[in-house]
């Protein structure tokens, strides 16, 4: 079993800070490691579960939390905590095959990958995006934003964008930078609340916060009041039939170049020097 040392020590912080979010762990009694041919009973009437002498137990999925709970629970044994816990009693070839299809059937989207990590401080930004204001409930952690549902943004077109624009140093500025943006977006969506609802209008597409967060931060640098918005971007067709967003690959499925990137932001940056 290969665990990674650096994930078990944040495991365990996150335990014992009381941080850990409950989720499911699954665990198999091995058929034929028990003494006597069975290896657990489960008391219906008293909803116990008792593993018999011999038994081997392997980890189908949460080794990592397995470990660290553990740890945790060393060192501070009033430990508080709820995990769903689900044993099975299956062979080591009906094993393989659960853990095959789990793969399969719950592969974790990049966007959430990300978030999960918080790698990189524009992570915490759009954390705090999503935890209230403008952007609160419009920032999806799966691949694709699902915009009947009201998303506009996934986690990573957002943090990318804003890693790019705002060029954060430390916490402080997270906070300023979260700041910022939220107070943009609050004038963005008054003005053109009009275009969350038009399908013919990209003023509100994923791709299009590259831009959204460029003139943020350009306009918060050059001191420019955000209620000045609509004198900006009132000089910009958003409409699909726009041939520049084809040009530019707004309208590209699959992922963003360093190129397109570049050439969206300064399609924004030209509309203060207009």
């Amino acid at each position: 079993m290969n665990l990674n040392p650096k994930s078990l020590r944040e495991i365990e912080k996150q335990t014992l800070d009381g941080d850990l979010i409950t989720s499911t762990l699954r665990y198999n009694a091995k058929v034929g490691t028990g003494e006597d041919g069975v290896e657990l009973i489960y008391d219906e009437r008293e909803k116990t579960l008792t593993l018999l002498e011999g038994t081997q137990i392997d980890v189908l999925d949460g080794a990592h939390r397995t470990f660290s709970i553990y740890n945790a629970y060393m060192k501070k044994v009033d430990l508080e905590g709820t995990m769903i816990v689900i044993f099975s009693n299956m062979t080591e070839a009906q094993c393989k095959r659960v853990q095959v299809d789990m793969a399969k059937a719950n592969p974790i989207p990049k966007p959430r990958l990300q978030e999960l990590a918080k790698d990189k401080l524009a992570d915490e930004v759009v954390i705090e995006l999503k935890a209230g204001g403008e952007l609160k409930g419009r920032i999806t952690s799966n691949s694709n934003v699902k915009y009947s549902y009201g998303e506009v943004v996934t986690f990573s077109e957002l943090s990318d964008a804003i890693d790019h624009s705002f060029h954060l140093e430390n916490r402080l500025e997270v906070i300023e930078a979260a700041k910022v943006i939220n107070d943009y977006m609050i004038y963005l969506f008054a003005y053109y609340k009009s275009n969350l609802s038009d399908k013919s209008s990209l003023m509100f597409k994923s791709r299009m916060f590259i831009g959204h967060i460029e003139l943020a931060a350009s306009m918060f640098e050059y001191k420019i009041p955000f209620d000045n918005l609509r004198l900006y971007l009132n000089k910009m067709d958003f409409s699909m039939d726009n041939p520049l967003w084809e040009e530019i690959g707004i309208l590209k499925y699959g992922s963003m170049s360093a190129r397109s990137r570049t050439k969206i932001q300064k399609v924004f940056q030209h509309l203060l020097k207009e």
